[in-house]
């Protein structure tokens, strides 16, 4: 009888809007989105701060 493949759940980590703008991975414009963007006190996984950022970008000007 062949073992199943164990499936294990992978909880993404989440970081503070201060620990993103620390980061070496964004450059200056998207920092800037992230200070614009994101709450102080509320905790964000890197695909939730890459989802905001692109709908950012994605909306018409005024």
């Amino acid at each position: 009888m062949a073992n199943k493949p164990e499936i294990q759940a992978v909880q993404e980590r989440a970081y503070t809007k201060q620990q993103f703008l620390a980061s070496g991975q964004y450059t200056h414009l998207q920092k800037d989105m992230i200070k614009a963007l994101l709450q102080d006190n509320k905790l964000y996984t890197e695909a939730e701060v890459q989802q905001h950022i692109e709908q950012f970008m994605k909306q018409e000007a005024l």
